[in-house]
């Protein structure tokens, strides 16, 4: 290894030269052109060249007032080949064979770059480059191995680039064209991702980004982004839009059904967004089945899910969230949806319960807890706001009513037309899914022993974690959704 240092400008450079035997590096001629031959002529000396070298490796560190941040290269091969006259000035080419280029500090990186450099003079100049796989972020199970290949035309102190990337299907495809000022260490570019499209039994999230494949089970819809890029001092600005069409994702413990919108994205490394971002959900299952949800909130460093407020509909009545943070790294999050003007007919008539029907509001807390991944619902409760009606008429006897006894055949009769006083539902959902919803009632019935005072708890035992799914056929995008997903990103 031979470590050599220098400084240029703004910037300084260690390097390395690496080799199979760490003593020797080998500088051979091309091919097709001698090593080097220098002329000397009537219009002044002139040099012709062509060079190959052997595996190169050195860090390029910028020096700033707070902190370095080093760029780690490496190559395995490369070639220069060119004219240098003092009439003429410089004109050539360098050739770079699987290069490597690592940014550390923000993982960031490039692999199996294979570049050609085509310059004119000082300030002229062309890049053509395909790389194999492109790195963004430090946890590569995020990204999907992307290739990439581009150009860059460097004029005076401008460069102007257009880049195309995609993954090894071509699936995920991104075109990626801008411009950067030399001068000033500052530019700025568009990005445009062809429309993904995720089918049942066909292309799903973890296809294209492999840590998903734990948290999201199915897929349906359609996602894209485009919009700016832009640069200054190493800092990175954005203003993405991402459309987000008709999708619908599952997961073991919860599910969003047909989600539209249109959410701006400030930056990507990390990934954050502005405050007030607005997305429609047809549904979303927490445990509890809630329709018609329109969601405001901001993503924030981590990256953090900030609910500035959300609400959404359960059985005629409404739920609202309140601001809730959640970070999908802490082992336990709790989000409390706040209930009211719930239809109790309604509500029994989600639970499918044969027969049994009902009069009257309720409100209540109804507290999500997302422990470990799980979703739990432990202690929610929903209040009647008033006395109400209560009546149980099945079609058909419930089975085992015989060797129930006397006992349960005077409950159903008192319940043939309940008046209730106080009634109250409780849920539980424990980590398997498993939900158990009781039903709590006092009151009486004027012809079951003359008024007697009863008090009831009722099991209800039927599909309240799945109706919903039937209502969602005359759902629409609100307007306020449908408004900003027509303006052109």
């Amino acid at each position: 290894m031979i470590v050599a240092g220098a400084e240029l400008g703004s910037f300084a450079l260690t390097a390395g030269i690496d080799s199979r035997k760490a003593t020797r590096y080998a500088l051979r001629p091309a091919k097709d052109r001698p090593l080097l031959v220098a002329r000397w002529g009537p219009e002044g000396p002139s040099v012709d060249y062509g060079i190959r070298t052997g595996p190169l490796a050195f860090t390029l560190r910028q020096v700033a007032k707070n902190e370095t941040e080093p760029i780690d290269v490496r190559w395995g091969a490369s070639g220069f080949y060119g004219h240098w006259s003092a009439a003429e000035g410089a004109a050539g080419e360098i050739r770079v064979a699987d290069l490597v280029a690592d940014l550390p500090n923000r993982g960031i990186g490039v692999e199996n770059l294979d570049g050609s450099l085509a310059y004119g003079g000082a300030t002229d100049a062309k890049l053509t480059a395909t790389v194999g796989r492109l790195r963004l972020g430090a946890d590569r199970s995020w990204l999907p191995e992307m290739a990439m290949e581009g150009t860059a035309q460097m004029r005076r102190d401008t460069v102007e680039f257009a880049l195309a990337a995609h993954d090894k299907s071509k699936t995920l495809q991104f075109a990626f064209s801008g411009i950067h000022d030399l001068a000033h260490g500052r530019g700025a570019g568009r990005i445009e991702m062809t429309p993904v499209r995720f089918l049942p039994g066909g292309l799903q999230p973890r296809d294209l980004m492999p840590g998903l494949g734990p948290q999201i089970d199915e897929a349906t819809g359609t996602v894209l982004v485009a919009g700016a890029l832009a640069w200054k001092g190493g800092a990175f600005f954005s203003n993405l839009d991402m459309r987000l069409q008709d999708l619908s994702v599952s997961g073991p413990d919860m599910a969003l059904t047909r989600i539209n919108g249109a959410v701006t994205l400030a930056n990507l490394q990390p990934v954050s967004t502005p405050s007030g971002q607005q997305i429609a959900v047809g549904q979303i299952d927490l445990g509890v089945p809630m329709k018609n949800g329109l969601v405001s909130f901001s993503v924030g460093a981590g990256p953090v899910l900030n609910i500035e407020k959300a609400s959404l509909e359960l059985a005629h009545g409404q739920v609202t969230v309140g601001p809730t943070r959640l970070d999908p790294a802490a082992p336990r999050q709790q989000i409390d949806l706040q209930v009211r003007n719930v239809d109790l007919g309604e509500l029994l008539a989600l639970a499918e319960v044969d027969g049994l029907t009902g009069t009257g509001q309720l409100q209540g807390t109804i507290p999500v807890i997302i422990d470990d991944g799980a979703v739990v619902i432990s202690g929610a409760r929903l209040d009647a706001t008033g006395p109400g009606r209560l009546a149980y008429s099945p079609t058909a006897p419930p089975s085992g009513i015989d060797a129930a006894g006397e006992t349960m055949a005077m409950v159903l009769s008192a319940l043939g037309d309940f008046r209730y006083d106080q009634l109250w539902l409780t849920l539980d959902r424990d980590r398997n899914g498993e939900a158990t919803l009781l039903l709590h009632v006092r009151g009486k019935n004027p012809a079951f022993y003359d008024g007697y005072p009863i008090e009831l708890n009722l099991a209800l035992n039927g599909k309240l974690d799945r109706i919903l799914h039937d209502s969602l056929e005359g759902y629409s995008v609100p307007d306020l959704v449908r408004d900003e997903m027509a303006v052109p990103p």
